[in-house]
């Protein structure tokens, strides 16, 4: 990753905490991970959200995946590290309800063994927009279901195999893909 992008990457998180700590209204503060994502590989995730009004919050979460699985004849992989921030707009009140955002990810990953032998690796940038609905069942604990939609740019390499492959080929392009498909626990402090 760039220094230009980490730096870009830094400046927007860094303005959307002080926005959170120094914003008018309820400061409510909720964590959560998604259930789905452990699926995916055993990846672990984690969300932070702070309400900054009634009807706003803003949000950042991250995914981690170092693993590799071996079977008798595969070698599969889904390795990511991924950074997002953005903010929600909720219909009726804070960590509550239907809800509508967007926000801004950074993802590392190296995906393979999984259809094909085939391998991609690489880096994607790019801005997601996501929907969902949180259902309260208890003071401090909800449920989220949500789905998202994240587009952008990726420079990639492909190889012929997950380990030890050969390089078969290299580029930029843009992309579109599901994002964030989830089933969470939430926390509300």
């Amino acid at each position: 990753m760039s220094t230009k992008i980490r730096t870009t990457l830094l400046i927007l998180a860094f303005l959307l905490l002080s926005a959170a700590l120094y914003g008018k209204g309820n400061n409510n503060v909720a964590i959560g991970s998604n259930l789905m994502g452990y699926l995916n590989f055993a990846t672990f995730n984690g969300d932070l959200g702070i309400g900054i009004s009634r009807h706003w919050s803003i949000h950042l979460n991250g995914k981690y995946n170092p693993f590799n699985w071996h079977t008798a004849n595969q070698y599969l992989q889904n390795k990511q590290l991924s950074f997002a921030c953005g903010a929600r707009y909720w219909n009726w009140y804070q960590f509550s309800g239907w809800y509508w955002g967007g926000k801004v990810r950074y993802c590392i990953y190296n995906s393979g063994g999984i259809i094909s032998p085939r391998t991609e690796e690489g880096d994607a940038l790019g801005g997601s927009l996501e929907f969902g609905y949180q259902l309260l069942l208890s003071r401090h604990i909800n449920m989220e279901f949500g789905a998202g939609i994240w587009g952008g740019w990726k420079k990639y390499r492909h190889y012929d195999a997950p380990r030890c492959g050969k390089l078969i080929g290299q580029g930029e392009k843009f992309f579109i893909a599901p994002d964030n498909i989830s089933i969470s626990v939430i926390y509300n402090f």
